[in-house]
């Protein structure tokens, strides 16, 4: 491992809280990433199985503090541009956007369907935009999180309404099951509602026609587990241990794949981390995934709850 020194002692003496989270039965690589005194540190904990059957979890310390740089370098050049194509492409959109109104005159049918099909484009390529700005905001910690008490079950249900448009261009539904128990957690949201519309776009355009896509809020204890689930392909295991970095698309052979940055579950992630959570997901090849993020219980309803439980 190259870089500082690292003291192995010390680093899993900091890491190992999060590991029984963390380690999933289905899951035979779960990758930590943290900030040591020496720099931005990678632990890759594998579950193996010796000759007598006997289970072990071996972990692999890395110093990637040389990548974090590199993946700093491309996005702050790409954000470059992007800042640079904002304007330009929001001028295209809404002069696209008074051309198919029929503001500026009757169109033929076919001028009609050709212009339909531009503006879509220009709203595909400025949100590409604004994902990229958004993910350059986090890295450099500009994006502000104005947290307050909020309760899970408004933001699926406003989620769900917000992206039904989407879900009926792919041909799918969002069905909401939440709790009958208010789920308040302390956070933003409008960031919430960023990580819900991304996780739920990424569902719908990879479900099967006809299909719904399950949107839960699970009690785990202490925190909230909101899940994102759907009948898609699954995720190849090849994609999986780098699923959540910048600029990676996993593969897939379903016929619904749509092209994109790859940014959604970075900028997610991001976000989550932010709120001190942390972001997930189960998959299994031809059956679908689950994403999943969980959140601390707000810490006045536990409180209350506690008090309540005495009581």
């Amino acid at each position: 491992m190259c870089g500082k020194p690292i003291s192995v002692t010390t680093l899993f003496t900091e890491a190992i809280p999060s590991l029984p989270h963390a380690v999933n039965p289905r899951r035979s690589h779960p990758v930590f990433e943290f900030q040591h005194d020496s720099g931005p540190v990678e632990v890759v904990t594998h579950l193996v199985e010796d000759v007598d059957g006997k289970r072990n979890l071996v972990s692999v310390v890395r110093d990637i503090e040389e990548r974090k740089k590199a993946e700093q370098l491309k996005l702050s050049s790409v954000s470059t541009v992007s800042h640079e194509l904002r304007t330009p492409l929001t001028s295209i959109k809404g002069a696209l956007r008074l051309l198919e109104s029929g503001v500026m005159g009757q169109l033929s049918p076919d001028v009609t369907k050709l212009v339909g099909v531009a503006h879509r484009n220009s709203e595909r390529l400025l949100a590409i935009v604004n994902d990229i700005l958004t993910l350059e905001e986090l890295h450099f910690g500009e994006m502000a999180i104005k947290t307050k008490d909020v309760d899970l079950r408004d933001i699926l249900n406003e989620a769900a309404e917000a992206n039904a448009t989407y879900a009926a261009e792919c041909n799918v539904s969002f069905v909401v099951d939440t709790t009958l128990e208010p789920a308040f957690v302390h956070a933003d949201p409008d960031r919430l509602m960023q990580v819900m519309s991304n996780l739920m776009s990424n569902a719908a355009k990879f479900s099967p026609s006809g299909s719904g896509v399950n949107l839960r809020i699970l009690d785990h204890a202490s925190s909230w587990r909101v899940c994102v689930e759907d009948k898609g392909p699954g995720i190849p295991e090849s994609a999986r241990e780098k699923l959540f970095d910048s600029f990676i698309q996993a593969e897939t052979m379903h016929e619904k794949a749509i092209p994109s940055t790859g940014l959604g579950l970075t900028i997610c992630r991001e976000i989550i981390r932010r709120h001190g959570g942390r972001i997930a997901f189960d998959t299994e090849v031809g059956q679908g995934s689950t994403f999943y993020f969980e959140l601390e219980k707000s810490a006045e309803i536990k409180r209350s709850a506690d008090l309540s439980a005495v009581a």
